[in-house]
C-alpha cells in the first residue's frame, strides 16, 4: 500500500476508492472514483485508531474499510453486528 501526497491531498486508493488522511495519517474521509458526491463519498471520525463514527453512505464500504485497517485502524463500529 502507498500513500501518496500532492500540494493539496494525502490519500491512498483500492480499487475505485480513495481515503483521504489529515497530515498525521488519519482517515478524514472517503470517495468513490465515479459516484463522488452522488452516494459515494463522506467522513471518518476516530478516537484514536478506533472509528466511532462515519457519515455520507449507509454502509461503509469494504475497500473503505480495508484501506482503514490496513493502516491500524480498528473498524468494527462498520462492520455491524453479523461480519
Amino acid at each position: 500500500m502507498k500513500i501518496v501526497e500532492s500540494i493539496l491531498n494525502r490519500y491512498i486508493t483500492r480499487k475505485d476508492w480513495t481515503v483521504y488522511l489529515d497530515e498525521k495519517g488519519t482517515p478524514i474521509g472517503f470517495e468513490h472514483a465515479e459516484l463522488g458526491d452522488e452516494g459515494g463519498s463522506g467522513g471518518l471520525w476516530f478516537d484514536g485508531v478506533v472509528l466511532v463514527d462515519y457519515d455520507g453512505v449507509y454502509e461503509l464500504p469494504a475497500d473503505v474499510i480495508g484501506l482503514c485497517e490496513k493502516l491500524g485502524f480498528i473498524m468494527d463500529y462498520a462492520k455491524g453486528e453479523n461480519d
